[in-house]
């Protein structure tokens, strides 16, 4: 009886053990993953304010036409402008397209380490 007890208890302890390890294992997938996602956040904030500039400087130039063109040239300038603030505004969406992108983790073992995080996103 003693014994089976013994057993028991040590098995209880081995479980909590085991336990603890992955509740300090999957801690730190989500720690890993909230900076991860806090990075993105920033990348997307420093692009944002950079692309919204560029824009408008192009926006600018192009209410000002008149004051610095002939009117020859006027067209050629619109129309390269025009294409620059084209690819600024694409580019505002696929940052925001990256927002909304659901980032799934998943733990896969391999012969070169004991975890394997891989990240994969759905857009």
């Amino acid at each position: 009886m003693y014994h089976r007890i013994f057993n028991l208890s040590n098995n209880l302890q081995e479980l909590n053990l085991s336990l603890e390890k992955k509740v300090e294992e999957r801690t730190l997938e989500l720690s890993n993953s909230l900076q991860k996602r806090q990075n993105l956040h920033q990348f997307q904030e420093d692009m944002s304010n950079m692309i919204v500039h560029n824009l408008k400087e192009h926006l600018n130039q192009l209410v000002n036409i008149r004051s610095f063109m002939s009117s020859e040239t006027q067209f050629d300038f619109i129309e390269e402008s025009s294409q620059k603030m084209l690819n600024l505004v694409q580019n505002i969406l696929g940052v925001y397209k990256y927002e909304s992108a659901e980032i799934d983790l998943s733990i896969q073992k391999n012969k070169y380490g004991r975890l394997n995080c891989s990240s994969g996103s759905r857009i």
